[in-house]
């Protein structure tokens, strides 16, 4: 499967369990969606996680702040925050960059261009060409290279996701 079909075909599910989570399960989830892309890949710098009597607390104290239609200050906010600090903004463009620095072209490659360096790369990492018994214990990291690969293209070659992904590192947030 695809990164794309797999973000495509996310199902959001609002039936809980009512069984505690293992603090093991949880600190694997964070670790591992710790790199996950957010829209203006601006991720929060700080989590907090309750358990126990402190969850418990939390939960009754926001129902009992929805039900009397109090939604707490913020509860919409802009993607992008009206300043944007240097690290935030340097973040946001180095990973724009990283698309093209991915396939070795520039902003201003022509689709061909795109194409035939996508094409170079992809047979550099193509698993089926690529895994052997000698590369056996790196099958899931080549795979891993090969779906980057194929993403980092998918964007580039579409020009009208191209256009909005290099307005998107270059463009400064709407005030």
């Amino acid at each position: 499967m695809r990164v794309s079909e797999a973000v495509n075909s996310r199902r959001s599910m609002r039936v809980f369990k009512p069984d505690p989570v293992a603090k093991a399960d949880i600190e694997w989830i964070i670790e591992n969606a710790n790199r996950s892309a957010s829209n203006g890949n601006l991720q929060p710098w700080k989590l907090y996680v309750t358990m126990g009597a402190a969850r418990k607390r939390l939960s009754a104290a926001i129902l009992s702040a929805m039900d009397v239609g109090d939604n707490g200050p913020g509860a919409e906010y802009n993607v992008y925050p009206q300043e944007m600090t240097p690290v935030y903004d340097t973040r946001r463009k180095l990973v724009g960059k990283q698309l093209y620095t991915l396939l070795g072209v520039p902003r201003a490659a022509t689709g061909y261009e795109i194409k035939r360096a996508y094409l170079a790369l992809r047979k550099s990492f193509d698993p089926a060409k690529v895994i052997t018994p000698k590369t056996l214990d790196l099958v899931d990291s080549i795979r891993l290279i090969s779906e980057v690969i194929d993403e980092a293209y998918e964007i580039l070659r579409d020009p009208v996701r191209r256009d909005r992904y290099s307005r998107a590192i270059t463009a400064r947030p709407e005030a």
